[in-house]
């Protein structure tokens, strides 16, 4: 665990993808894109029930043990909870419900991304409360687009799926892991979901960046990272 601090906002970068915030005992996650295999298999993608269903319960079973581990009060999703329509078939919904149900205790927010808005919000028997950006959370900006340039209010975004490119010294092997990046008063997190994909990033002078690996996250220095995706260029 890494603690991040804007303006005198202290925030922990989790190993599990996630923001924790002790004040308001908050936690944030971004791009789950539940139902994206769903969506995939119907779209003519040969892949299996029993990945089909694993993939959801597994992210899902996460973001549990997350909730539980640090004591989450409120649970924020800074965008992409669903995918897209065509992955809002029953089983996926019913496993939705059934995480939810496991924790009624807990708030659960939605800042609306870019999928959310295609795939529609999850059933109000969700207990989801579901908003547009920006929205504001106790001083801190919450996103799904990252601002470019990046703002200097304390902000938190997703819907890059940020990632490094990390060698091994002397060349040789590479690996793409994800990242936080944290770039003025902004950090974008990494996806959360395991059926994502990601992007590697081309952060500028001044910025820090976190890879994700091994249960850990641990901070690479800038000038190692191999260039890739600027903020202002993201498509997804």
């Amino acid at each position: 665990m890494i603690t991040i601090t804007l303006q005198q906002h202290d925030l922990h970068l989790l190993p599990g993808r996630a923001v924790w915030r002790p004040k308001t005992r908050t936690l944030y996650v971004a791009d789950l894109h539940i139902g994206k295999t769903s969506a995939f298999a119907k779209g003519g993608i040969p892949l299996s029930a029993q990945v089909l269903e694993r993939t959801t319960v597994n992210d899902l079973a996460r973001l549990s043990s997350l909730m539980l581990a640090t004591g989450a009060l409120r649970l924020i999703i800074l965008g992409d909870l669903l995918h897209a329509t065509a992955g809002r078939d029953p089983r996926t919904l019913a496993l939705l419900s059934g995480w939810r149900n496991a924790h009624v205790s807990v708030e659960v927010l939605l800042i609306r991304g870019n999928h959310d808005h295609a795939a529609g919000d999850p059933p109000d028997s969700s207990g989801i409360r579901c908003v547009d950006a920006p929205f504001d959370d106790d001083g801190l900006t919450l996103l799904h687009y990252p601002t470019d340039p990046p703002t200097c209010t304390p902000t938190l975004a997703g819907h890059l799926h940020p990632a490094v490119k990390l060698s091994a010294a002397g060349g040789g092997d590479q690996a793409r892991v994800a990242c936080f990046w944290v770039s003025g008063g902004q950090i974008v997190l990494p996806a959360f979901g395991g059926f994502t994909g990601a992007a590697s990033i081309a952060p500028r002078p001044g910025d820090r960046v976190f890879a994700v690996a091994d249960d850990a996250v641990c901070e690479v220095p800038v000038v190692s990272v191999k260039t890739g995706l600027r903020i202002g260029r993201s498509v997804r």
